[in-house]
């Protein structure tokens, strides 16, 4: 504009041409100008921004304050605009060019990567996850060479044997295996190398076992899943099995004194999985002195035949014996009947030498010949080597401590079921649903010697408990559970229940249900310890066999307001008693992640001032935040799911 003026006033435009007595004193003799972004104001760079226009007006031909633009811009907006970094022109809705709503990374990635995103625009480079890379399928029973960064998949028509061999060479660090199992067969995973460098070993640093020259082999069971990792330089090639989590191999200890004496190491943990191997093992058939340390060997869920595992003598299979020093071996029985473990030749006498072994019991120095596990019952056994003399050699294999295992199951289906008889020796089945369902219990002849099972409603609805096959329980075939209610059914015989401890709350809020000592009984003379020191000793004395009976702490609630502590290892269960006699006090619980499921907590109130249990946060119990212990001599149980709190 060469001249100003008001509001519809005539005014002169340069569209072409000098622009002359305009102040350019900021500027250099030859600048490129363009509109800026504040009203009227001119620059000699582009404005940034993406929503900035790019308007080039001209140039200086006298940079002065009174200077000379000569006019000859395009006239109009520049068709591509300014564009913020990461971004580009991508084709809207109403096919115009728009921004990107993504910001994308300025310098390449690695070799292989692929574009991620993080749903908030931020997109990256990252290596490749695999998840959706279809496996490469082995289906031939022969000998078969893997490569590195694949995952494999055994056909499960493959009926032969069948060899894997891993490289022996050529791979780097970080490079991965995978073959999963799905046939009926055993796969071999194979190192084969000439030069003897390369090096194959199990999760817990331990080299696979050498079955021929330059030849080291692991074996991955029927439908099992194997995984190898390439650690160092790959020269020569370090492959090591590694795992999902599920159970933890501990590490060995040479020297071992008690059924306790391996010591937990955060180094040697090993994480696997079910069917992998240092994994489960699913009993087929008997064993014959094939054990390996640090392997879990299962009888399948509702097995009929019983089984043996026949544990190696140190003469005939001295190798594998004398690598099995300081570790352990771990058996668990699921199915319906039995698992024996056997200690096969006491003594062999030969050139000289006694090879002697020995099968000891619990936590003591008596030996026995087999040990024979019931259905739900799981136990460790600790190898010891021991050297009485230079013609004396022995193996101990050692029976570990046997812990129960306690689980809770919350049923929320609204529907009829059936508790089906698994691993636990105590099961907490909790229904919740406002629906009217029978639940069925398992069949007393498929449960192990003392097995019990609490039956707690939580719902609106009412559960009508029924027998299995022909049982009874106190003779009874049926009887029905209100909300609230609870039952607890100690396995007498093979066709009998014995009710322990039923409870029946008037309402949700008032526990009035009776419970009859069976084997203590308080005398007026007693105190508070004496009843404590009796309950321990009677759980103490728990579980035959000299198994150990699972820890529970008893304790005291003064007169204040107190957060539990989160209970300690191996504590199922702590008890605690309030001297709540004039001043109200609060308990709050430890999260029931932290407590964990089947966990329990126990409370007796000696005196008559409210007591308010706190169940953490937004958990609940019985569906409350809270629950009031209002009068005197009241008790409260409450059960974990491991995500809330139930009143048994």
């Amino acid at each position: 504009i060469a001249t100003g003026g008001n509001a519809s006033a005539e005014v002169w435009v340069i569209a072409l041409g000098e622009l002359k007595n305009v102040n350019t004193s900021t500027f250099s003799e030859g600048d490129t100008l363009y509109v800026g972004t504040s009203a009227g104001a001119l620059v000699a760079t582009p404005p940034t921004g993406s929503s900035a226009k790019l308007q080039n007006i001209g140039r200086v031909v006298r940079a002065d304050s009174a200077g000379v633009i000569f006019v000859g811009g395009a006239g109009r907006t520049a068709a591509t605009p300014n564009l913020d970094q990461g971004k580009i022109f991508i084709g809207n809705a109403s096919n115009q060019s728009s921004a990107s709503v993504y910001t994308l990374p300025i310098t390449d990635g690695n070799a292989g990567d692929v574009l991620t995103t993080d749903g908030a625009g931020a997109v990256t480079f990252s290596a490749p996850s695999g998840g959706a890379t279809a496996p490469t399928v082995i289906d031939n029973s022969a000998i078969v060479s893997l490569a590195a960064n694949t995952n494999y998949v055994v056909d499960p028509a493959i009926t032969g044997t069948l060899t894997a061999r891993v490289p022996s060479s050529g791979s780097t660090d970080g490079d991965t295996i995978e073959v999963t199992n799905l046939s009926s067969q055993a796969v071999n995973i194979e190192l084969y190398d000439t030069s003897g460098q390369a090096k194959l070993y199990y999760a817990d640093g331990t080299q696979a076992p050498t079955v021929a020259y330059y030849t080291e082999r692991i074996t991955v069971e029927s439908q099992g899943t194997i995984r190898l990792y390439q650690a160092g330089a790959g020269s020569p090639v370090e492959w090591y099995l590694y795992h999902s989590p599920a159970f933890e191999v501990e590490a060995a200890n040479s020297s071992l004194t008690s059924a306790i004496g391996l010591a937990y190491s955060t180094d040697k943990k090993a994480f696997v999985s079910a069917g992998e191997i240092h994994g489960d093992v699913v009993l087929t058939g008997n064993i014959n002195s094939t054990v390996q340390p640090s392997h879990r060997y299962v009888t399948a869920f509702d097995e009929t035949t019983a089984r043996t595992v026949l544990l190696p003598d140190r003469y005939n299979y001295g190798s594998l014996v004398e690598s099995m020093d300081g570790k352990r071996i771990y058996f668990e029985n699921r199915g319906k009947s039995t698992l024996t473990i056997d200690r096969s030749n006491s003594t062999i006498l030969t050139g000289g030498i006694y090879y002697r072994m020995y099968l000891w019991a619990f936590d003591t120095n008596t030996y026995i010949n087999t040990y024979t596990m019931q259905p739900g019952e799981s136990v460790q056994v600790e190898v010891e080597l021991w050297n009485f003399s230079g013609t004396d050699l022995r193996v101990i294999y050692r029976l570990g401590r046997h812990t129960p295992t306690y689980e809770t199951t919350e049923d929320t289906s609204g529907a009829n079921a059936t508790i089906s008889h698994g691993r636990e020796k105590h099961l907490t089945y909790i229904v919740n649903t406002a629906n009217n369902v029978t639940v069925t219990l398992p069949t007393l002849s498929d449960c192990k010697p003392d097995y019990q099972v609490t039956v707690k409603n939580s719902g609106a609805g009412t559960v009508t408990l029924s027998r299995g096959s022909t049982d009874t329980f106190d003779g009874a075939t049926s009887t029905t559970l209100a909300q609230y209610d609870a039952i607890t059914l100690s396995k007498r015989t093979n066709s009998t229940w014995s009710i322990v401890n039923p409870i029946t709350p008037a309402t949700s809020d008032d526990l009035t249900g009776n419970i009859t000592p069976t084997n203590y009984t308080a005398t007026s003379s007693d105190t508070l310890s004496t009843h404590l020191s009796a309950i321990d000793s009677a759980l103490g004395s728990a579980g035959g066999g000299g198994a150990s009976a699972p820890s529970v702490n008893p304790s005291t609630i003064t007169t204040s307001d107190v957060t539990l502590s989160a209970p300690s290892s191996g504590v199922i269960e702590e008890i605690y008693t309030i001297n709540n006699s004039s001043t109200a006090i609060t308990v709050t619980l430890q999260p029931a992640s932290t407590c964990g499921s089947g966990f329990k907590y126990g409370f007796k109130a000696l005196g008559s001032a409210n007591i308010t249990i706190d169940a953490n946060s937004t958990e609940t119990i019985d569906g409350s935040l809270t629950y009031v212990i209002s009068q005197t001599y009241e008790a409260l149980t409450i059960v974990c799911d491991g995500s809330n709190w139930h009143i048994i």
